[in-house]
């Protein structure tokens, strides 16, 4: 089943806006441990370039290095739905 392009264009614009909104959470959080891009990647288990490249919304993590970034930094990996409290 083929998606009609006005809700693939709206997929597309949420997908942006959430690469975004996590790409600048990343550096955020890895300032704010006052860590460097290559002292997360090691903890994270990648590279400096990849951070960078998070970091600046070249390239998103993968779901699994997702959820390392989240553990490491410290913070809750949720999927935007509503908390538990």
């Amino acid at each position: 089943m083929a998606i009609p392009d006005r809700d693939y264009a709206q997929l597309t614009a949420n997908a942006r806006l959430m690469a975004m909104t996590i790409c600048g959470q990343v550096r955020d959080y890895r300032l704010a441990a006052n860590w460097s891009q290559a002292t997360l990647g090691t903890k994270v288990g990648t590279t400096q370039s990849a951070i960078s490249e998070w970091e600046n919304g070249i390239v998103m993590p993968q779901l699994h290095q997702l959820m390392v970034l989240c553990m490491v930094l410290g913070i809750p990996f949720s999927f935007g739905g509503r908390s538990q409290t």
